[in-house]
C-alpha cells in the first residue's frame, strides 16, 4: 500500500507566494494526506541519517536539480507516498489510487517523430514522468534508480545542461530502471500522459496543441508549471525565444482530419500485471523543465 504522504522540496521553508498557492492545492484536495516540505538542510540531514554511504555522491551533484532528483528517490524509498515538484498543482483528488498499488507513474512522452524528440530534447521514444510519482516504501524500482546514480551519476552525458541532468539523475535514468521492472511483469501502474498533463507525441500538431493547452478537454490530476528554478536565466531566455518561434511556426500548420485529437469521458485501461491507459491524448511537459534544446 502507498502511504498517504505528500513530499515536496524547496531551498528553505519560506516558499514564494506562487509555490505556496500550488502547495496548498495538495493540502486542500488531499485533506487526509500528511504533507511534508523538505528544505535543503532537511534533505542533507535525511541523506546523512538514512544513506550515509551516499552522502558524498549526493554532495558531489553540483546542480540542485540533480540533488532534488536523488532525494526524491531516497525519501520515497524510506517513507513512501507521493513526490511532486514544488511547481506542481493538484487539480483534483487522486481517485486512481487503489489499496493494492505499489508504484504509480505516468507516461511523460511517447513518440517516434524525430522532430519532437529534437525539441523535447530526448533520444528515447518513451519517457516516464518523475516530477510526480507514487511508491510504497522500499520499492525495488527506487533501489535500482539509486544504485544506477551511484554508478553513473558523476558522469557527464551531454554539453546541453538540461539534457545532462535528464540523463544523469532525471527522467532518463528513472525510465531505464522502470522499463526493466515492467519487462519482468512487476505490479506497476502506468497512467496515461494526460493524467499528469504531459505531451501527446503522436504527431507535431497534437504535440503543439497539448503543449500550449495542457488541460483542454482532459481530466488532469496533477499539472506541472515547469518553473525551472534551477535553469540559468540565459538558457531560459533562449528557451522562451524558441518557444515563440515554435508557436509562430505551428500557426501556419493546417492539420489533417486524422491528426485532430479525439476525446473520451473516461480513460480506457487494461491491466494484468500493470495498468496502461491510452485515452485523453492531450498533455504538456518535459521532465527537465523545457521542451527545447539549448545553445552550446
Amino acid at each position: 500500500m502507498i502511504p498517504r504522504i505528500i513530499h515536496q522540496t524547496w531551498k528553505k521553508q519560506d516558499l514564494p507566494e506562487r509555490y505556496q498557492r500550488w502547495a496548498q492545492t495538495f493540502r486542500r484536495r488531499l485533506p487526509n494526506w500528511e504533507y511534508r516540505l523538505w528544505d535543503d538542510a532537511d534533505c542533507l540531514q535525511f541523506v546523512h541519517e538514512n544513506f550515509p554511504q551516499d552522502l558524498r555522491t549526493y554532495q558531489g551533484l553540483s546542480n540542485p536539480a540533480q540533488k532534488s532528483d536523488l532525494f526524491r528517490y531516497m525519501v520515497l524509498f524510506v517513507h513512501g507516498g507521493l513526490y511532486a515538484d514544488i511547481d506542481c498543482e493538484c487539480k483534483r483528488p487522486l481517485d486512481f489510487i487503489s489499496d493494492n498499488d505499489e508504484f504509480i507513474a505516468a507516461v511523460e512522452l511517447q513518440t517516434t517523430d524525430p522532430k519532437i524528440m529534437e525539441l523535447y530534447p530526448t533520444d528515447l521514444h518513451e519517457i516516464y514522468c518523475q516530477w510526480a510519482f507514487l511508491a510504497r516504501p522500499e520499492h525495488p524500482v527506487l533501489a535500482g534508480v539509486i544504485e544506477q546514480i551511484r554508478q553513473t551519476g558523476h558522469q557527464k552525458w551531454s554539453d546541453n545542461p538540461i539534457l545532462d541532468v535528464v540523463k544523469r539523475t532525471g527522467p532518463h535514468v528513472f525510465t531505464k530502471i522502470l522499463k526493466q521492472f515492467l519487462a519482468k511483469g512487476s505490479p506497476i501502474k502506468i497512467l496515461p500522459a494526460s493524467f499528469f498533463g504531459c505531451c501527446d507525441g503522436r504527431n507535431m500538431f497534437r504535440f503543439a496543441l497539448s503543449f500550449f493547452f495542457p488541460t483542454l478537454f482532459r481530466k488532469v490530476y496533477i499539472r506541472h508549471h515547469f518553473e525551472g528554478s534551477w535553469i540559468d536565466k540565459k538558457v531560459k531566455r533562449e528557451m522562451f525565444r524558441r518557444n515563440l518561434a515554435f508557436s509562430a511556426k505551428r500557426k501556419k500548420v493546417i492539420p489533417r482530419r486524422e491528426d485532430l485529437p479525439t476525446y473520451s469521458r473516461a480513460p480506457r485501461c487494461s491491466s494484468n500485471h500493470f495498468a496502461r491507459c491510452d485515452s485523453f491524448p492531450l498533455g504538456i511537459g518535459s521532465g527537465a523543465g523545457s521542451i527545447f534544446d539549448v545553445p552550446k
